[in-house]
């Protein structure tokens, strides 16, 4: 959290980032890190900045990240973290996503992992939406994200699930009756393209 804190803005409240130091059984070590960003994104750049502190402190381990970053495509200046400016954050950094490249300005369908539309059964109307104008009134952005180090990974798969039959519908509003979780579940399969060494 030092690291976090030396960046300023937005800190990450306790629980939210986890990082593990692991070794596989052929010596090989690992950085696996989660993280649970604040509603708006403000606080993802900053776990990231730490997760990167870290990972550069210790070259010989392979860092894998899962974040929900709650990135958005139309963000709010100031007010939510864009994910074009998170994407731009974690390439300089050296990391690379599940989502290969993308033009995050006006990324595929296949990256949004949310897909979230307040009716007006709920208390709180002003976030309510007519049913026709779901998808441009809902809560439809690219959230979550498996990042690597691009140097020592490349994806080979990877793939989501918001029914809870490992399928993916774009067009379903989350949660539903089958699927608890207002985030769909993303996996990636990589694979080790060079090991890290140490100096």
């Amino acid at each position: 959290m030092a690291a976090c804190a030396a960046a300023g803005g937005t800190l990450p409240s306790a629980g939210d980032l986890l990082v593990v130091s692991v070794a596989a059984v052929d010596g090989s070590r690992f950085l696996l890190a989660s993280f649970h960003g604040d509603t708006d994104g403000l606080a993802t750049a900053n776990a990231l900045a730490a997760v990167a502190a870290l990972a550069a402190a210790r070259p010989d381990h392979k860092i894998i990240s899962g974040l929900d970053a709650n990135t958005y495509v139309k963000a709010k200046e100031g007010k939510q973290a864009g994910v074009a400016a998170f994407a731009k954050d974690f390439a300089s950094k050296g990391l690379a996503s599940c989502w290969g490249e993308q033009d995050w300005a006006n990324p595929q369908s296949e990256c949004y992992t949310t897909f979230t539309a307040r009716t007006f059964l709920q208390p709180q109307l002003q976030k309510a939406c007519k049913s026709a104008k779901k998808m441009e009134s809902g809560d439809y952005n690219p959230k979550d994200f498996i990042l690597f180090s691009s140097s020592a990974y490349k994806c080979l798969a990877r793939g989501q699930d918001n029914t809870g039959t490992a399928k993916f519908k774009p067009e379903l509003v989350l949660p539903s009756l089958h699927f608890p979780s207002d985030h769909g579940l993303i996996w990636a399969r990589l694979d080790v393209t060079s090991p890290p060494t140490a100096d």
